[in-house]
C-alpha cells in the first residue's frame, strides 16, 4: 500500500480570515489535501462507491443497544400473546439478537416475555414473581443466524397464573 502522493496540511485559521488573501500557499493547501484524502480513503488510493452496510462490502457493527418497544401493555393469559411487532434489519454476518424487558405484575404471579419470529421462539425473559414495581429482566436470546434484511419479529407477554395483570412497558436488544 503505497503512502498518499500529497502530504496532508492543516490550514491554519489565520490564513482563512476575512483579512488573508488567496494566495499560492493556501490554494496549494486545498488542492493537496483533496488529493491526500481521496488517495487515503479510497481502495488502492482511488475513490470506490459508498458502502451499503449489509454485512457483505462492508462489516456490520455488533453490540449496540436499541429499543425495542416503548408502550405499556398487559395481559392475564398464561400462554404467551403477541402484543406488538417490531421490524428489525439484521445484517448477514450476525447471529445473536439478545434482550431485556421491563415487567412487572398487578399482585401476584410472574410477567414473561420473548421474542418470536416464524416458528422459532426466542428465550423467556422471566420476571420477579410477584414484584409489583417495574424492573428490568433478561437477557433472553434468540438466533437469527439464518436471517438476514428487514425481519417483523413479535413481542410476547405471559402472566404465570393468569388470575392479575401482566404488565410490560419497555424491551431493548442487542445483536452480535
Amino acid at each position: 500500500m503505497a503512502y498518499p502522493s500529497k502530504i496532508f496540511t492543516t490550514i491554519a485559521d489565520s490564513a482563512v480570515d476575512a483579512d488573508s488573501p488567496i494566495d499560492v500557499s493556501l490554494m496549494t493547501s486545498l488542492r493537496d489535501n483533496d488529493v491526500h484524502l481521496r488517495e487515503w480513503l479510497g481502495k488502492d488510493y482511488a475513490a470506490e462507491p459508498n458502502h451499503s452496510h449489509d454485512g457483505v462490502n462492508s462489516k456490520s457493527i455488533s453490540g449496540g443497544q436499541f429499543l425495542l418497544m416503548d408502550r405499556d401493555t398487559m395481559t392475564v393469559s398464561q400462554s404467551f400473546v403477541t402484543v406488538d411487532t417490531v421490524a428489525l434489519y439484521i445484517p448477514a454476518d450476525l447471529t445473536l439478537l439478545s434482550y431485556c424487558a421491563r415487567t412487572r405484575v398487578e399482585l401476584t404471579g410472574r410477567a414473561d416475555v420473548r421474542l418470536k419470529i416464524g416458528a422459532t421462539d426466542g428465550t423467556t425473559v422471566q420476571g420477579t414473581p410477584d414484584s409489583t414495581v417495574f424492573a428490568w429482566y433478561g437477557p433472553g436470546t434468540i438466533d437469527v443466524s439464518s436471517l438476514s434484511g428487514w425481519q417483523t419479529f413479535e413481542i410476547q407477554l405471559s402472566h404465570t397464573t393468569g388470575s392479575y395483570n401482566a404488565y410490560f412497558d419497555k424491551a431493548v436488544g442487542r445483536m452480535s
